[in-house]
């Protein structure tokens, strides 16, 4: 059957005249333009949450005086993970807007969709949270080594159970996962992070 151009498309592609990279993007912003996808957000920089240089020492000095929470080594690597840009636009561990949209969604829905099905939070027992609790930034240690500091930090409830069966499609306690999810601490925490040194 032969080709039948259509009366009006909504593109015109000169393959030609152009290369595959210039073609995607037409295409891609008429798609933007019609909201069949959503606009990109312009980003400035790597979206890594590094300290800069001249700073470390002053707020290494600032982190000394402040009440911190101890970290495990799963929390580090996702303390590396967020402070090299890599779940960019996370600026740090996920407040419960985030979270729960993470959840609901599989998505983070601030200024443009971008996919985020894996939740990137900060578990704290109770214990913790009510020492702690009253102060806007927290210092965040490893084997009692300052790592990173937790600004402006919002403290909320962590409904396991849910997140287990949203996340995995089971509660079953034998998977290692699961298990370490429930065995974590009953409350979330969120906030910016400001990571002092490479992990």
């Amino acid at each position: 059957q032969p080709y039948e151009a259509p009366d009006n498309p909504d593109v015109v592609v000169k393959t030609v005249e152009k290369s595959v990279p210039e073609c995607v993007e037409q295409i891609v912003q008429v798609m933007q333009q019609k909201e069949i996808l959503p606009r990109r957000q312009e980003e400035e920089g790597t979206g890594e949450l590094f300290v800069a240089r001249e700073m470390v020492e002053e707020v290494r000095a600032e982190a000394k005086k402040m009440p911190g929470l101890e970290v495990s080594e799963v929390d580090l690597q996702w303390v590396q993970v967020l402070s090299e840009g890599w779940a960019r636009p996370l600026k740090g561990f996920m407040r419960e807007k985030q979270f729960l949209q993470s959840q609901h969604f599989n998505c983070l829905l601030d200024a443009a969709v971008t996919n985020q099905s894996v939740p990137i939070v900060l578990a704290v027992t109770t214990k913790d949270m009510q020492r702690v609790e009253g102060n806007t930034d927290l210092v965040l240690r490893y084997r009692g080594v300052a790592k990173a500091v937790l600004r402006n930090v919002e403290f909320y409830e962590h409904r396991k159970e849910e997140r287990c069966a949203r996340q995995f499609g089971t509660t079953n306690p034998n998977h290692p996962y699961i298990k370490q999810v429930m065995d974590s601490g009953d409350w979330l925490v969120g906030g910016e992070l400001e990571v002092l040194e490479r992990i």
